[in-house]
């Protein structure tokens, strides 16, 4: 089910998104392509899950997750704000919630409402008069404080770290 509406908004706000948050090409890649398929008509469900992400975009799941937990981003979570924050344009759109929330795959609007709920510990009906900008910068900071709180922010895979020339090398006797 395709819903038209103007998604420059949603997809201004996704790139800020994928752009603000911690991760390699292949995780940026993911993130994108979980917030704009439905838009760049790639496909019809929602996808949820780093499993489902992986396969459509042909990577291996295990070294997707990988790539994200090096850098201390948790893929579900930011898939599940990019799930919200399009529920969120769309209901600023003008969209009924029972229309968004089959939009977003949920079985119902109490499918929604608890997942709304799960994310941000109360319903965004809490959160008076906040702009898709807003939830944007929540949905920011929320990802990022997670990944810096676990203090991989900027981390490299070790095996690619370049060792420096003047440090004896530790396999080397010491003389």
């Amino acid at each position: 089910m395709k819903l038209e509406y103007d998604c420059s908004r949603f997809t201004i706000a996704m790139e800020l998104f994928v752009a603000a948050c911690p991760g390699s090409p292949l995780v940026n890649r993911a993130l994108r392509f979980a917030a704009l398929e439905h838009i760049d008509g790639a496909g019809e469900e929602y996808p949820s899950s780093v499993m489902e992400v992986a396969r459509r975009l042909r990577v291996d799941p295990d070294r997707l997750s990988l790539h994200a937990r090096r850098r201390g981003l948790s893929l579900p979570r930011a898939f599940r704000w990019i799930r919200f924050l399009h529920g969120v344009c769309l209901l600023t759109e003008g969209h009924r919630v029972r229309t968004v929330a089959r939009k977003l795959g949920f079985p119902n609007v109490a499918g929604w409402r608890g997942f709304t709920r799960r994310l941000l510990g109360r319903s965004p009906h809490e959160f008076p008069g906040m702009e898709l900008e807003g939830w944007v910068r929540m949905a920011i900071q929320d990802v990022c404080a997670r990944a810096a709180a676990s203090g991989r922010m900027d981390l490299q895979p070790h095996r690619h770290r370049r060792r420096d020339r003047d440090q004896p090398d530790r396999n080397q006797p010491q003389v």
